[in-house]
């Protein structure tokens, strides 16, 4: 369940990166996204910068392999 919740997260950042600049993307946006509670994403991941590069790093992980 854990890791369901972090994909939510990460999927919902990942699809407003491809919409709209970085500095436009809220904690708030993302959970929105997300459908998921504000306080929630803090259980995960500490700050917006921390999400956008766990993004980044799963979108390198899945490129090569």
């Amino acid at each position: 369940m854990k890791n369901d919740k972090r994909e939510l997260i990460l999927n919902a950042a990942q699809e407003l990166m491809c919409k709209i600049p970085d500095k436009e993307i809220s904690v708030n946006l993302i959970a929105r996204t997300a459908g998921i509670a504000k306080g929630s994403i803090y259980y995960y991941f500490e700050s917006k910068d921390e999400i956008l590069d766990a993004v980044v790093e799963k979108c390198y992980k899945n490129a090569i392999h």
